[in-house]
């Protein structure tokens, strides 16, 4: 039949047999052999009839009563089809069975949200590049955190890489404090001749500039010193010792004459914390530009008979012009206050020692530096 394909024309066949069966066993007709005839008569009908439902529909209609479709119009191409088929319908007794093989079944990887035999789904509200676990890095290649340092461990640090930093630091923090009292143990040689230790009680006063002596021991031609060039102009006002002292209050005398010179190392007008702070700076700076002079840190050292912890600064020059070889100086850990300053001549021989102790801050006004509390 060159209408139809052979596929078609098999299942077409299938469909007409098992139709034709069952209408004959359906119908009460095919018992009776009287009804035979008309049977017989109404097979090719059906037959045309199935096969027009197979060519215009693929599927198979078939209704619950099995009864026969109603005839579509005549037509020569089909009529000589429908005759073949009938024929052919003879000779089938039970419908071909085609064998189906089951779908192969395939496991497509999960769509977002669907659930895997093995895999847990990620909450709706994760990722799994946020569920995963960091990666723990090396300890070994952590850098450690900077450790913090005490203002001790500080100033010991700036001692070792910069002792110039060190004496700024500390000049910067003293020239600062309004007023204190310090207690200075003071042991020099003068003309050759190494001098009893003296104790001082020290009163100073940084704005306007004021300071006064008492000594509590070995005082030697005066127990009693004012310097304030403010109030009182540019002498000294001492209180004498001896017969003097007992007659007089005060004198006043000039502070670079050659007698008080002579009397102490230091200048007596440039006394205080601060000022032996800018003395020690301008002699490091001094040496350091002529290149003539050598610092070095020695650590936390014991500073005998002042502090059991100090920071050690040992200082030499190769300057022939200077008196002083080699000098030491000791500052508290904590706050850079000088603690003691030592100075060697070139063979060795103490010139100065001066100790500062018992160092008690205080407010002060110029009251606290008139004649008559200084000197009643």
């Amino acid at each position: 039949m060159p209408s139809m394909t052979l596929g078609r024309l098999i299942c077409a066949i299938a469909a007409l047999a098992s139709t034709c069966i069952c209408m004959q066993c359906a119908s009460p007709l095919s018992d009776d052999p009287r009804h035979s005839g008309q049977a017989a008569a109404a097979q090719p009908a059906q037959a045309e009839t199935a096969k027009l439902t197979i060519i215009d529909h693929p599927s198979i209609v078939m209704t619950d009563d099995f009864a026969p479709l109603e005839e579509p119009p005549p037509s020569a191409g089909l009529a000589d089809a429908s005759k073949d088929l009938a024929a052919a319908s003879t000779d089938i007794c039970e419908p071909q069975v085609f064998s189906i093989c089951e779908p192969q079944v395939f496991s497509p990887p999960p769509m977002q949200g669907s659930v895997s035999a093995n895999v847990a789904p990620w909450p709706a509200n994760e990722s799994p590049e946020a569920s995963e676990s960091p990666i723990a890095s090396d300890p070994q290649d952590a850098t450690p955190p900077s450790p913090v340092l005490t203002p001790a461990q500080q100033h010991l640090k700036m001692a070792q890489d910069d002792p110039g930093l060190l004496l700024k630091t500390a000049l910067d923090r003293w020239k600062s404090v309004e007023g204190y009292h310090v207690k200075v143990l003071s042991q020099e040689r003068l003309e050759g001749k190494l001098r009893c230790q003296t104790v001082i009680e020290a009163t100073v006063m940084s704005e306007p500039y004021a300071v006064s002596f008492r000594w509590l021991a070995n005082a030697g031609e005066i127990d009693k010193l004012l310097w304030m060039p403010s109030a009182y102009g540019k002498e000294l006002i001492v209180h004498p010792t001896g017969l003097a002292g007992k007659f007089v209050d005060h004198v006043r005398v000039n502070p670079y004459s050659d007698r008080v010179k002579s009397s102490s190392r230091r200048d007596v007008t440039q006394f205080g914390l601060a000022q032996t702070l800018q003395s020690l700076l301008e002699g490091y700076q001094h040496g350091h530009d002529a290149g003539t002079l050598t610092s070095q840190c020695l650590g936390l050292v014991k500073c005998e008979g002042v502090s059991d912890n100090a920071i050690a600064l040992r200082q030499t020059t190769t300057d022939r012009h200077s008196e002083v070889q080699l000098m030491f100086v000791y500052f508290n850990p904590d706050d850079l206050r000088p603690l003691r300053v030592q100075q060697f001549a070139w063979d060795g021989q103490l010139l100065g020692c001066y100790d500062f102790t018992d160092y008690r801050p205080i407010q002060l006004s110029k009251l606290d530096f008139s004649l008559d509390v200084i000197f009643n």
